[in-house]
């Protein structure tokens, strides 16, 4: 078994990286496509509590964690943080966006086509933005926003995440054996639907 390859399994420390954003932000599209990338489990359509259990469990293993949840409540934020500290993990808060006529126009689309991950509406759409709170000032330093209406926004997301991991010393092996994934001839195998 190469190094190459147990460096990409077993990376120096977990990731645990939470999405953030109100529905049809592009959260489910953007981590679907990042699973492979950062070589993640990811969790999604449980209750906090029950998340916050399937993650302490996988990051025990040594096994990076995307939840997959709009995380728009501090607390439950604050939750996931202090887990990835007191198990060594990288913390990464990924909050996606995009215009509200964009995210409207993404839930329409996921019900029509019985498809919605997360059996939003527009009326839970319009509760969301109305009680949006944004992210406050001392969690600031784990955010990374993504425009989920740029062209390639997994590439954009998974380029800052790679950075932001060297920067702190942490995985450069494992990612960078990753970068075939990220090949505009791997983008062209994989044609996804571009609602996110």
């Amino acid at each position: 078994m190469s190094y190459q390859y147990l460096a990409l399994m077993h990376p120096k420390r977990p990731s645990l990286i939470i999405m953030h954003g109100p529905s049809g932000s592009g959260k489910s599209w953007l981590s679907e496509r990042l699973v492979p990338l950062v070589a993640a489990v990811r969790l999604r359509r449980q209750t906090y509590a029950h998340l916050l259990e399937c993650a302490e469990s996988c990051l025990l293993g040594g096994v990076s964690v995307i939840v997959d949840a709009a995380f728009l409540n501090a607390d439950d934020r604050e939750r996931f943080r202090s887990l990835a500290q007191r198990r060594g993990a990288s913390f990464v808060i990924l909050s996606c966006i995009a215009d509200k006529s964009e995210m409207a126009s993404r839930i329409t689309g996921r019900a029509q086509g019985n498809a919605d991950p997360s059996e939003a509406t527009i009326s839970v759409l319009d509760n969301q933005l109305q009680g949006f709170v944004p992210l406050r000032a001392d969690e600031l330093e784990y955010v990374i926003r993504v425009d989920t209406l740029q062209p390639d926004p997994q590439r954009a997301a998974f380029a800052m995440l790679q950075a932001r991991e060297v920067n702190l010393g942490v995985r450069q092996v494992a990612w960078q054996q990753r970068r075939d994934l990220m090949s505009p001839a791997a983008s062209r195998a994989n044609p996804a639907s571009r609602r996110h």
